[in-house]
């Protein structure tokens, strides 16, 4: 006797295409397209206002500290503080290092992460 999934029929579905690079392709492209429609940047900004809202010393670090990089006072560094990977640059060419604050109300205690460390370190933890 085998065990029936608790999955429906979409959710089956999904699983399947999920990982399937084609699928992946187009799903990017779509992404894309909505980010840079007037829908999309308007629910960019929407979204990011609602974010400063909710975390207003969050938002006061992050600007504090791009405000020094843009001015040149904090240098960005090139490789991961945690793994030492040097990633690919941004689209704009320059280093794709990310900031994190284990801090806030420390805003320029940055420790400079690649992205996938930066995604590691928001995760929650598994216990």
């Amino acid at each position: 006797m085998t065990a029936k999934s608790t999955l429906t029929k979409g959710q089956r579905d999904w699983l399947r295409r999920k990982n399937d690079p084609v699928y992946r392709a187009k799903q990017r492209e779509y992404n894309r397209k909505y980010a840079r429609s007037e829908r999309g940047r308007a629910e960019r900004l929407r979204s990011g206002k609602i974010a400063r809202t909710r975390n207003p010393e969050a938002a006061h670090a992050q600007s504090a500290l791009q405000d020094k990089v843009r001015r040149g006072i904090v240098q960005r560094p090139a490789t991961c503080e945690r793994c030492g990977t040097v990633p690919a640059p941004g689209h704009d060419g320059r280093s794709s290092v990310q900031a994190h604050h284990p801090d806030y109300s420390r805003p320029l205690e940055v420790v400079w992460l690649c992205p996938p460390c930066h995604q590691g370190e928001h995760r929650c933890p598994t216990s």
